[in-house]
């Protein structure tokens, strides 16, 4: 089994992160809490550094997949829970560019049709920075026990300091 590789970098207001290797139970609570401290440092930076008050929805993680081998259902549950925090926080959350198996697994359990979903990058980025979904994709809503467990990820790590 090839590990988990997570690689961040900014992508205008937005943190992309980038997949590679493999996602499964050994390592998807890693990915859960790592994605949840970027949601909850994209919510706290929303304003921008120059203090210009930029909506929060302009701010957000980009989960690019394009270089993962596979993700089972821990890792699926890890992109649940992330876009559950990201709804709770105001912030935008997309996972874009599957392939391959990753691909297969997004289109087998029907999050394929989430619309935080993306083919491709270019395209997690124009949604999160338009207003208007597609209308045939379909609105995945985070269940009561996903937000609980976004909760208890930013509770375990510590929430964000208020400015």
């Amino acid at each position: 089994m090839a590990p988990l590789r997570m690689q961040t970098s900014k992508l205008g207001r937005h943190v992309l992160v980038t997949l590679g290797g493999e996602i499964d139970a050994s390592n998807s609570r890693t990915l859960t809490d790592r994605l949840i401290v970027l949601l909850g440092e994209a919510a706290e930076h929303a304003g921008g550094e120059d203090g210009a008050g930029a909506r929060r929805d302009e701010a957000g993680v980009i989960v690019h997949l394009a270089e993962l081998a596979f993700c089972d259902a821990s890792g699926l549950s890890s992109f649940v829970v992330a876009a559950g925090a990201a709804e709770d926080l105001g912030v935008g959350f997309a996972v874009a560019g599957a392939s391959g198996l990753a691909e297969r697994i997004l289109d087998v359990t029907g999050l394929a049709k989430a619309e935080w979903v993306h083919p491709d990058l270019s395209e997690a980025v124009r949604a999160l920075y338009s207003d208007a979904r597609p209308s045939e994709r379909l609105s995945i809503v985070p269940t009561a026990r996903d937000r609980r467990d976004a909760r208890e990820h930013r509770d375990r790590r510590g929430r964000p300091a208020a400015g």
